[in-house]
């Protein structure tokens, strides 16, 4: 079908908003702090407003009776294209051509994480599955379909690479549904079972309890204090839910609310051995559903459900297999991962449920004029509220910070502070500094607030060396016992007590003796000359203190 000139223009526009949407994921911004995401959120803000006027040239060039295949086959496209990219960039990484976006992982392709590294290519690879099915349906053999052959090859190694156990699931059932509804399993399947119900349902079971053994060898054989301590952060996210349902306790809550049940939960002294060992200070629910309940409350929990299974109805209907699949591929990776704290996972999930709805909202002119002000109105607020440039001085300034010129480092820190106070990592830096150069009053205040969006170990310590210094013993006792509730696997934590009880301002022999002991004899989840070392000082601690007595 020949296109007229309007309708090139539009959907030449369409196109470019789209492209500049899905391309920030090869953005890498290595002027802010590691794990910021305000350049990104910069880029998306920009290309919300440049697809907002996309849109409204769209509604002013398209006939409403227009085909949305041309713009839905673009997108698609561009998501292999990136994912490609994503793979090459990951085996340059693997070879060591290429250095990953943290050093700590050998493999990340642009992300910070192998995770949402992983969930990005299941999608691409999902849409490059769908579209090589398609191809091979119509006989194969030409020169895209050996391309697209290639790509799903490349796509596939990067992610048994990447050891991500919830992107190998998400694959896997996407690619088992995607298989069943190109080739019409399940009409097969129900004609064979109108024959042999009774076979169906034994072979049925029998798969079932083979899939749940493999979930369980992927699960806690493969790396499986990872899965373990997934299962102690959702025990703590049900807990969450359950004191405030409906509501939820307010966006970016998350830290800090189960921070505070982790440390409740420690200090109670009812606990399993094992979840002392897996727990961390969780930042993700590592179950994007569970953490919405948590922020947001069950009731947007189950309206995002919702326009899941619409928009996934909706791409059915219309025979967008290669939507459903990546949209159900991010669907089960979210149970496992957190893509939607991610903000190039986040854009990718929006992007492709609106994709899913497409043909609606291209049939009518006010649905198009309306989502390009939606855009246009949210790109406009994420540009003029973005913090980008304070974080970019924030990484140049912290290392005063980090080299202990915390004279200059307090000039910097105090003119980003009205700026970064909601950064709890920025705060606790602050505080530091604060503490380091004896204002400690003032470093209580600035602690205080990090309290407020955080409850971890490090940040109650300093809170407890500040009242320590300011010899209020009462409150510093307190705030190290959080410090050491929040992660009590960590013997830091009692070797700190061991100290302030040995003070002679604040001399508690018994309780002394009692973390002294914990510092001697726990096992430590990773031995290390630091512990070490530790053990040396207490045992010569404990030595003087039985001399002082004698």
């Amino acid at each position: 079908m020949c296109l007229t000139k309007k309708e090139s223009v539009a959907y030449f526009w369409g196109g470019l908003g789209i492209v500049s949407m899905l391309s920030v994921v090869l953005l890498r911004f290595e002027d802010i702090p590691v794990g910021a995401t305000e350049g990104h959120w910069l880029w998306i803000g920009r290309a919300f407003i440049s697809l907002s006027i996309s849109l409204v040239l769209m509604a002013l060039l398209l006939s409403p009776s227009i085909k949305a295949d041309k713009l839905g086959s673009l997108f698609s496209w561009t998501l292999i294209f990136l994912s490609s990219i994503e793979a090459v960039w990951g085996l340059l990484q693997l070879a060591g051509c290429a250095m990953p976006g943290n050093l700590l992982f050998t493999l990340t392709g642009t992300f910070n994480n192998p995770g949402p590294y992983s969930g990005y290519v299941a999608v691409g690879y999902m849409l490059c599955f769908n579209e090589w099915l398609r191809l091979k349906e119509k006989g194969g053999r030409t020169p895209v379909y050996f391309v697209v052959e290639i790509v799903l090859v490349l796509l596939l190694c990067v992610l048994i690479a990447a050891m991500s156990r919830a992107a190998w699931l998400a694959v896997v059932v996407s690619s088992v549904w995607l298989c069943f509804v190109r080739y019409s399993w399940h009409r097969r399947l129900s004609h064979y079972l109108h024959e042999n119900k009774w076979k169906v349902i034994s072979g049925g079971v029998m798969l079932l309890s083979v899939c749940v053994g493999l979930l369980c060898i992927l699960g806690f054989v493969i790396k499986g204090n990872s899965a373990l301590g997934r299962l102690f952060i959702w025990k703590l996210c049900i807990q969450a839910i359950a004191g405030q349902p409906l509501t939820g306790y307010g966006d970016g809550s998350f830290m800090h609310v189960c921070g505070v049940l982790q440390e409740k939960h420690f200090a109670s002294g009812d606990y399993e051995a094992w979840e002392e060992y897996v727990a961390g200070i969780p930042e993700y629910a590592f179950n994007d559903y569970l953490q919405i309940a948590v922020e947001k409350g069950l009731l947007v929990l189950i309206l995002f459900l919702a326009i899941i299974c619409l928009a996934w109805y909706r791409a059915y209907r219309r025979k967008k297999y290669g939507f459903c699949a990546a949209l159900m591929s991010l669907s089960v990776f979210a149970f496992f991962s957190y893509p939607l704290q991610i903000p190039v996972l986040q854009v990718t999930f929006y992007a492709i449920i609106g994709m899913c709805f497409w043909e609606d909202i291209l049939r009518s002119r006010f649905w198009l004029v309306l989502i390009a002000l939606c855009l246009g109105g949210t790109g406009w607020a994420i540009c003029t509220d973005n913090s980008y440039s304070a974080y970019v001085n924030w990484k140049k300034d912290s290392r005063w910070y980090y080299n202990g010129k915390y004279e200059i480092a307090e000039e910097k820190y105090v003119r980003l502070y009205p700026l970064l106070k909601g950064n709890h990592n920025f705060l606790y830096e602050y505080g530091h500094i604060l503490y380091e150069l004896g204002k400690y009053e003032q470093s209580v205040d600035i602690v205080e607030e990090a309290l407020e969006l955080c409850n971890t170990q490090v940040v109650w310590y300093l809170q407890g060396m500040n009242y320590w210094k300011l010899n209020r013993y009462e409150e510093a006792e307190k705030c190290l016992i959080r410090s050491r509730n929040v992660l009590p696997i960590r013997i830091y934590s009692y070797y700190v007590l061991t100290k302030f009880y040995a003070d002679p301002a604040c001399f508690q022999p018994e309780k002394m003796k009692e973390n002294a002991r914990i510092v001697l004899t726990k096992e430590p989840k990773v031995m290390s000359k630091a512990i070490e070392d530790m053990r040396e000082k207490v045992r010569a601690l404990l030595e003087e203190r039985e001399r002082a007595v004698k």
